[in-house]
């Protein structure tokens, strides 16, 4: 249903490998729900007037060989949004390898360091820190940091929900 092969979710499950936000966004969309719900643990409904507190890396946080993402909220489900930590390991797209793409927007904010943000159909940009970029996250997109400083983002995705 998902795409992703059986043997990728099995090393998920054990933990011995993380899925980068397009992967499990594959198996949200796979699974016909937000990924806001894959990501929360299994509450009752919620009331309309939620509020969550994201205190410092409090969060759920994945390690992939490009990015740490550290998911804020994630006990929230049917989010309109995900908001992300993200620090950025690699210094080149050729270290990064292949640009990836999911469903939705992201806004990407910069708080420390500066990034090339490498995309299908532009030219790269670079954004120092109090920079951001809102892009089409369908097209093929990288962010890799500049220089050896540590590079940290702040990263609001949105997704496609699935119909009600």
């Amino acid at each position: 249903m998902t795409g992703v092969s059986v043997a990728t979710l099995s090393k998920v499950e054990r933990n011995l490998l993380s899925l980068t936000y397009d992967k499990m966004l594959q198996i949200a969309e796979g699974l016909d729900i937000s990924l806001a719900e894959l990501i929360a643990p299994f509450r009752k409904a919620e009331p309309m007037a939620r509020c969550s507190i994201a205190p410092k890396m409090s969060g759920l946080i994945l390690q992939t060989s490009n990015y740490e993402y550290n998911y804020l909220c994630p006990e929230l489900s049917n989010k309109r949004m995900v908001p992300i930590i993200t620090r950025i390991k690699v210094n080149s797209i050729e270290e990064f390898g292949d640009m990836l793409s999911h469903s939705g927007e992201e806004f990407i904010f910069v708080l420390a360091g500066e990034i090339k943000v490498h995309m299908e159909h532009h030219e790269p940009v670079h954004l120092k820190t109090g920079d951001g970029i809102y892009i089409d996250s369908t097209m093929g997109h990288a962010y890799v940091k500049v220089g050896e400083q540590e590079a940290i983002v702040l990263g609001i995705c949105t997704s496609d929900l699935p119909a009600s």
